[in-house]
């Protein structure tokens, strides 16, 4: 009789405890990431995250950490819907078939989306920098940019040269905006 009373006061509790497992694994389903709960662009890395165009590190997005180059890529290829590449024959020595970028980068070099930073090295840890974005997003959404709009950028001598019509193409379509009048072409 004593364990039958026991067990009757200790069901409810075992219920309240049910169901805070229940209710704290339902919030970590609807929060994937643990760091982005006071960031102002929580509700478009969620949504990015549910289109499955970023995933994060072990529950952590870090989205005041800038994207790497290799980062980027990856985000482009998984938003146009393009594959990874299995490739036998790395594009760039410093993604070799290890990296976990490897299938991405190959298919962005292998379309034309992408550039090293010379002929064999990539530079997939590295930060991206604003005018290497704009880049990529006009070569991946409307091609070679082949007359240069006017856009009026106060900043546009910090420019990169090679960069210039990239910056204005994707300015001119709203791809990227500026701050103030400028593009900020190297921050990242």
């Amino acid at each position: 009789m004593f364990g039958r009373k026991y067990a009757q006061r200790l069901l409810p509790l075992f219920f309240l405890v049910l169901l805070m497992s229940i209710l704290t694994s339902a919030m970590a389903a609807a929060q994937p990431f643990r760091d982005i709960s006071t960031s102002y662009a929580k509700e478009q890395i969620l949504k990015l995250y549910a289109k499955g165009i970023v995933v994060g590190d072990n529950g952590m997005f870090y989205p005041t950490k800038s994207i790497t180059r290799a980062e980027f890529v990856t985000m482009l290829d998984r938003t146009l819907g393009i594959a990874q590449l299995p490739s036998q024959l790395p594009i760039f020595q410093d993604v070799t078939k290890t990296s976990w970028a490897f299938g991405w980068v190959q298919a962005g070099a292998s379309l034309g989306i992408i550039n090293g930073k010379s002929e064999k090295q990539f530079q997939p840890n590295q930060s991206i920098s604003r005018q290497e974005a704009a880049a990529l997003l006009v070569r991946a959404l409307i091609g070679e940019p082949v007359q240069v709009p006017s856009v009026s950028l106060t900043d546009s001598s910090q420019i990169a040269s090679w960069a210039l019509p990239y910056v204005k193409k994707a300015v001119q379509f709203g791809l990227m905006t500026g701050y103030q009048g400028s593009f900020r072409p190297t921050a990242s």
